[in-house]
């Protein structure tokens, strides 16, 4: 028996041997045992030489040969290939108790060694610690001993304990780094307003801001671009004007702040709508937060699309990934991130939040899931992995996905994939490009968050259509997305209290409580058409319901005991107050976790979610009809041998 080091970092396997012991000045000469190659009958030399390097700065030179390697009282079937030291240096040598080290990298012998043997291609470690001295290495997942929960390190030891007083931790001469704060967000009323004329019915969610010495404007913001443009007095000047049915517009002559610099421009929009114009430079203020630079935007001149026919749109603010905005919060102290609760279907106003989230949207403001970004100037755009129709994945690999507070439906583009979509909900396109829903299903997108957790999204099915004439009519759409992508917009956005965060890189997504101030109705009419807008004052309360596990069915694959075997991470769910809380137990699992699903709601009760059944959730079920598309392999299941624990 030797004692041997398991080394992560590096693939071989080197022993002392009788090379480096042949002498009165041999390198092992230190060791208590050494591999004697002459004394084992099943050793076989290949005659090649070797070095293996360690990241400590120790080094090992000697010749490799193969023989067999029992772990306890279990032998490998095939035998392993190690070098066997003829010379070794640096701190290996001085280290007396090492007589060899074991290679645990990623292209280790070991992994397919312990496949061969229906062992997991898993390795725990439980390292000594205060007050034990012993530890332990399992070859094939994790020794349970240790832990009281998945992943937790109990105190077991498998020795007696000394009972004094434990070391004072080491000392470090480098100071912990300092957590950033930042002041709260400024949050600003984001109000629906519905517009009803001759060509047009519309909902636009807008906020109000003011530039320069000028009135407030109503403002719609849109992640999907990255310049301001306001309706102004170049689109006001006749009869004709496209901003004429506007109630407010921008007069650059009446703002003593405004400087032109005489340069013209457009922006196209993705709804199809694009304006131009000339740009300018003014101050912006945010309730009562006057941006210390001035912002350029596009003072519209023409605008044409759905844009010209929104009267209730009074300026459009580009919120892409190199707006202005970011650098102007980073400026005054502010987070570079912007949080959205829209309205929704029961409450017609949210809120837009420069700074952060607006926390009274969110029942566990801890509980955000951050999604990174993809690197893209223009879109903050996220990656996603599956797209499941009732319970059937589309067979596409991942897309990249425009995150858009403008576009008011999820358009998957006009090629195969929208196509496949479309075929298998068994819908009917109609004449104006919309799709008709024969009978409406779940619709669930997985999303891998920056830690690697794999969630699914769903959208519940009576959200996912707008019954229009007796016709369920599509919240999706095969409209044509720049880039190979498509476009999660409002429909996905409202579901959640949402967020950007510029600095971080990631799109963070909370789950959504039923907050809503109540609305107070003023109506506004012009000669065009009728605005209705809505001010908030006080909030409302929801009752609250509880989402709990449900029994595996019987075709699920179970062991017996009820549960079947669950991969990765055993979760909690739970909802309070309509808002679901997603607790990890962990970052491995064992085979006694029971599938989550969340259980139907009643409709009076979904009525009162807020917004809608939705939920956030890990799937890690082994035999649910919802594949897992990502999966980490338990330590131990039926599929395995129960792993060699070693002290």
């Amino acid at each position: 028996m030797l004692n041997i080091m398991p080394d992560t970092s590096v693939n071989d396997i080197g022993v002392c041997s009788e090379l480096c012991f042949q002498s009165s000045i041999g390198s092992c000469n230190n060791r208590q045992h050494i591999f004697d190659s002459k004394n084992s009958s099943s050793f076989s030399s290949n005659d090649t030489t070797g070095l293996i390097n360690y990241l400590d700065g120790s080094s090992a030179n000697g010749s490799f040969g193969n023989d067999f390697i029992t772990l306890n009282n279990f032998g490998f079937a095939n035998k392993f290939l190690f070098l066997l030291f003829s010379q070794i240096n640096g701190t290996l040598q001085t280290e007396s108790a090492v007589e060899g080290v074991m290679g645990l990298g990623l292209s280790s012998q070991i992994w397919n060694q312990l496949a061969s043997n229906c062992y997991d291609q898993a390795i725990g470690f439980a390292f000594p610690k205060y007050p034990c001295p012993v530890g332990s290495i399992a070859f094939g997942g994790i020794d349970l001993r240790f832990s009281n929960r998945i992943a937790d390190r109990n105190s077991f030891c498998s020795i007696p304990t000394p009972t004094e007083v434990p070391p004072a931790p080491p000392q470090t001469s480098i100071p912990p780094q300092p957590t950033q704060t930042f002041p709260p967000p400024q949050i600003l009323n984001l109000n629906r307003f519905n517009t009803y004329n001759e060509r047009n019915q519309s909902s636009e969610f807008l906020f109000q801001f003011k530039v320069g010495s000028n009135a407030s404007l109503n403002i719609m913001p849109d992640t999907s671009v990255n310049d301001i443009g306001v309706c102004s007095e170049l689109c006001y000047q006749s009869l004709t004007g496209s901003c004429n049915n506007r109630q407010y517009i921008f007069n650059s002559k009446s703002s003593y702040t405004f400087s032109q610099n005489g340069t013209k421009g457009s922006i196209n929009y993705l709804d199809g709508s694009f304006a131009n114009g000339s740009f300018g430079n003014d101050f912006i203020t945010l309730n009562n937060l006057v941006f210390s630079n001035k912002f350029s935007f596009l003072l519209f001149s023409q605008i044409n699309g759905s844009l010209q026919a929104e009267s209730a749109i009074e300026g459009v603010m580009g919120l892409g990934l190199s707006s202005q905005i970011w650098d102007q919060l980073a400026s005054k102290g502010y987070d570079q991130a912007i949080g959205f609760a829209l309205p929704n279907s029961i409450c017609d106003f949210g809120s837009i939040a420069f700074g952060g989230l607006d926390l009274r949207y969110s029942n566990s403001p801890n509980d955000i899931f951050s999604i990174p970004t993809l690197n893209d100037s223009t879109y903050p755009k996220i990656q996603l992995n599956t797209i499941w129709v009732n319970k059937t994945p589309l067979d596409f690999p991942a897309i990249d996905t425009i995150i858009s507070t403008n576009y008011d439906k999820i358009s998957l583009g006009n090629g195969n994939y929208s196509k496949k979509f479309f075929e298998t909900l068994g819908a009917t396109k109609l004449k104006d490009g919309s799709w008709v829903v024969p009978n409406p299903v779940d619709i669930l997108f997985d999303l891998t968050t920056e830690s690697g957790l794999i969630i699914g999204v769903v959208i519940s099915s009576y959200l996912t259509c707008i019954m229009i004439n007796g016709q369920c009519i599509s919240v999706f759409d095969d409209s044509f997305v720049p880039s190979n992508s498509i476009i999660l917009g409002i429909p996905f956005i409202q579901l959640f209290n949402f967020a950007i965060n510029r600095r971080r890189n990631v799109i963070g997504i909370a789950d959504r409580n039923n907050f809503c101030p109540t609305p107070t109705f003023t109506t506004v009419t012009s000669f065009t058409s009728t605005v209705t807008s809505f001010t908030s004052t006080v909030s409302i309360s929801v009752a609250s319901f509880s989402i709990i596990p449900s029994e595996p069915a019987e075709e699920d694959e179970g062991d017996e005991g009820g549960a079947a075997d669950v991969s990765e991470d055993a979760v909690e769910v739970a909802e309070i107050g309509s808002s679901l809380t997603i607790m990890s137990l962990g970052v491995f699992g064992i085979s006694l976790g029971t599938l989550l699903t969340i259980a139907a709601i009643a409709a009076g009760a979904a009525a009162a979610l807020g917004g809608g059944l939705f939920s956030l959730f890990h799937r890690h079920h082994a035999h649910h009809p919802f594949p897992v598309a990502s999966q980490s392999i338990l330590p131990s299941t039926s599929a395995f041998n129960p792993p060699i624990p070693t002290n």
